[in-house]
């Protein structure tokens, strides 16, 4: 077994543990094919984790937290993943961990086991459904077998709507004898797809269905991939990453004055939203420069993220071909959460339903807290109330006790333009006592500080009682900005743990470009960006210096790099830019054949052995290894064959997944409200509830923008499962002083949860 394996090398070779390279060299010779457990394993080396063994007296539960939160904070890495890494170094010294077991145990090989899918491969049912052994509701039922051409499932919080999608597609496959490659599910993140995926899997017990389940930008992606020559792009086109778009942009506006130039956060605002059909204040020029920015973008064979749909829609719009045959290609259509839809989004559907195509949406208005970016409830409603529809109801909720269930739905009713619908509670708790002194209530303070020592002081009550975990508490902050510090500073000071997923997008430009390169080493503009990872050894005035020491006259990038590379001369950093330049291009031929984490694992391994790298340096090996993570579970979900330009599709379209969120074990959890959609947790505590902070004052200049608000604190609310505290450090009942409109906060809309 790995652990006992790894124990007994540092018994024999306790002398590799002075050196950071003997480490590595020593585990990659041990493990050589369990390459994420070696990164692992020899990041948790590199920021300490055997000085701490060495030096603790105790090792805890406070020791293991203090170097796994380091590893998730510095690395990007999972809990999971750095909750294994932290254990298996104490156990290679024969101590043990005193907390609860973390997701990856003995009896499992690698942290690969811990994400995949828990079916059996190849195995294919043998029998129809029968609804009444999957113990649906009758609105379940009727929803799962309805022979409408067009249904829409109105479904409340906890209502059961991913299992009704999942069953839909069952009923679809196992009794009406649909072909599974017929059925289309869209979905809004990779992280939703892929759990949609696996429900799939293990309902059919297979694991080689061919239901085609995407997000939608990965359905456009694949569309511009297929059908590229109608599209003026090249079979192999790319994705800009962010640093380009930023190049390319501050091109584009340098040529319509320099004015222009320092509004480029709002042109690049003004861009994607126009993409996303989001209409935008008026820009100098904001047409041309549209224009002149997606002609570069084109020149250099790049997409940027918008254009995933923005770009389909186009080609379906203007391709009666392309169209008919994506109608002929689908004979089910199932959209989940279809509140979430913007305009561009919708605009897709015309082109893709055919006559004879039927399309399921699932979706809750009340629901709807993206439209600032370009989400509209009203689509929704639009097809729910159309008389050609089939509208069924989700109204039981399984998730909550009835006193949120209750409270949550009086409120939200003060919402006007929605889809009428009343929640009815069907959970039972198994959690009584002490710990759960009531279902909901209220508390005002006069300060966020003593708000915030209520919540820390409540949370160790809760823990001390010993039927609930820290990572079964959540805290749903609106604003991070004005709220977080107080928080946090509380939760640090009563030592309870917590996890911050407040931080943005944790996949980077820098490192992708490298596995870009070795994608396609003769790409122009990618190989002189990928040797500067993740240092700088080649800049453009040395490179120019040494054009001319070596009188190469006027020859390409590429050609001048390849001298530099194999030339017999010395110059600064000479032997590092010429290891870096052989690894890539030594890579590339091989790429198509390998799998993305083999060769992720070969450059962070390469990375890894580099001497002298500062801070700075380390820093990007170490974040780099998340995108090892994200290749590992790629390949355990992946219908096809895991190949490295599948999967630089793949993280792409990740980055578009803007709730993306990780729980973290044995930690309480901190979350914006908007990121806490679509999870659940026992406890939740929304702090600031009062008018400046939530609602906040911003969001609430006209009566839409309130239900806006609402519709976010109503989702706030309904995370939670069997306990719901509210709070504020103000009188929520003050008014606000911005808008003439609202004068009480939301508590007075919920009466019922002052106690």
């Amino acid at each position: 077994m790995f652990t006992e394996d790894f124990a007994h090398a540092l018994e024999l070779y306790p002398h590799v543990l002075s050196s950071k390279k003997q480490v590595s060299a020593l585990l990659r010779d041990m493990f050589p094919t369990q390459v994420l457990q070696v990164s692992l394993l020899s990041a948790a080396y590199d920021i300490g984790i055997v000085r701490g063994i060495q030096d603790a007296h105790d090792i805890d539960k406070s020791f293991a937290y203090r170097f796994e939160k380091r590893l998730v904070e510095e690395c990007g890495l999972s809990f999971e993943n750095a909750s294994w890494a932290v254990e298996t170094w104490c156990k290679g010294y024969g101590l043990q961990v005193l907390r609860k077991p973390c997701g990856i145990s003995d009896e499992e090989e690698s942290p690969q086991r811990a994400v995949q899918p828990n079916h059996v491969r190849g195995q294919v049912a043998s029998t129809k459904m029968n609804t009444a052994t999957v113990n649906l509701t009758a609105s379940q039922e009727r929803a799962v077998t309805t022979n409408s051409k067009r249904c829409v499932v109105v479904a409340g919080p906890g209502s059961g709507k991913t299992r009704v999608l999942t069953e839909r597609i069952a009923y679809l496959i196992e009794t009406q004898g649909v072909a599974p490659e017929k059925i289309l599910a869209i979905t809004f993140t990779n992280k939703a797809a892929g759990e949609m995926r696996k429900r799939i899997y293990d309902r059919l017990a297979t694991r080689t269905t061919s239901v085609d389940v995407r997000t939608f930008h990965s359905f456009g992606l694949g569309l511009l991939r297929e059908c590229n020559e109608y599209t003026g792009l090249s079979p192999n086109f790319e994705i800009a990453s962010s640093s380009t778009v930023d190049r390319i942009l501050t091109k584009t506006l340098s040529h319509h004055g320099q004015s222009i130039i320092g509004q480029k956060n709002l042109y690049r605002k003004a861009i994607s939203n126009l993409k996303n059909g989001i209409k935008v204040a008026s820009l100098p020029e904001i047409g041309k420069v549209f224009a002149d920015y997606n002609r570069e973008l084109r020149k250099e064979d790049l997409i940027d993220l918008d254009d995933m749909v923005y770009l389909p829609v186009q080609l379906l719009s203007k391709n009666e071909d392309v169209s008919n045959w994506v109608k002929s290609k689908y004979q089910h259509i199932l959209v989940d959460e279809f509140q979430d839809v913007n305009e561009m989004q919708a605009q897709i559907f015309p082109y893709i339903i055919g006559v004879d195509t039927s399309f399921f949406f699932v979706g809750d208005d009340d629901q709807c807290i993206y439209e600032w970016r370009g989400a509209r409830p009203k689509l929704l409603k639009r097809y729910a109330n159309d008389n050609r529809s089939d509208t069924i109801y989700l109204e039981d909720n399984f998730r909550s006790q009835k006193g949120i269930v209750s409270i949550s739905d009086l409120f939200i009713a003060h919402n006007s333009d929605r889809i009428p619908k009343r929640m009815n509670a069907k959970k039972h708790s198994a959690i009584t006592g002490s710990e759960i002194k009531a279902v909901t209530s209220f508390n005002r303070f006069s300060s966020d500080f003593f708000e915030a020592a209520f919540i820390a002081d409540e949370i160790s009550r809760i823990i001390e009682a010993g039927k609930l975990r820290y990572d079964d508490i959540a805290i749903l902050l609106r604003s991070n900005k004005m709220q977080g510090e107080a928080i946090r500073n509380a939760l640090s000071n009563a030592e309870i743990p917590y996890s911050s997923t407040l931080s943005g997008d944790r996949l980077y430009d820098d490192f992708l470009t490298v596995l870009r390169t070795v994608k396609d080493f003769n790409k122009k503009g990618n190989l002189s960006k990928a040797i500067n990872f993740p240092t700088r050894v080649m800049d453009g005035i040395l490179y120019n210096e040494l054009k001319e020491q070596f009188d190469l006259g006027e020859i390409s990038s590429l050609e001048g790099l390849r001298f530099l590379a194999n030339c017999p001369y010395d110059f600064e950093m000479a032997s590092t830019f010429k290891a870096r330049y052989k690894l890539l291009s030594e890579l590339s031929p091989n790429s198509s054949s390998m799998k993305p984490s083999e060769i992720i694992a070969k450059l962070l391994e390469y990375y890894q052995s580099e001497d002298n790298v500062p801070a700075d340096g380390i820093s990007k090996i170490q974040k780099a290894l998340h995108i090892l993570e994200v290749a590992v579970e790629f390949e355990n979900v992946s219908d096809d064959v895991p190949k490295l330009d599948l999967f630089l599709d793949y993280i792409y379209t990740a980055l578009q997944s803007e709730n993306n969120v990780s729980i973290e074990k044995g930690a309480v959890n901190i979350i914006t409200c908007h990121k806490a959609k679509g999870l659940e947790f026992p406890i939740v505590f929304i702090p600031g509830v009062q008018v400046g902070i939530f609602p906040n004052d911003y969001f609430i200049t006209t009566a839409d923008k309130l239900e806006e608000e609402r519709r976010l604190f109503y989702v706030s609310m309904t995370r939670a499962m069997e306990r719901l505290y509210i709070t504020s450090f103000d009188d929520p009942l003050k008014g606000s002083d911005r808008s003439e409109a609202i004068r009480e906060g939301f508590i007075a809309e919920v009466p019922e949860v002052v106690q």
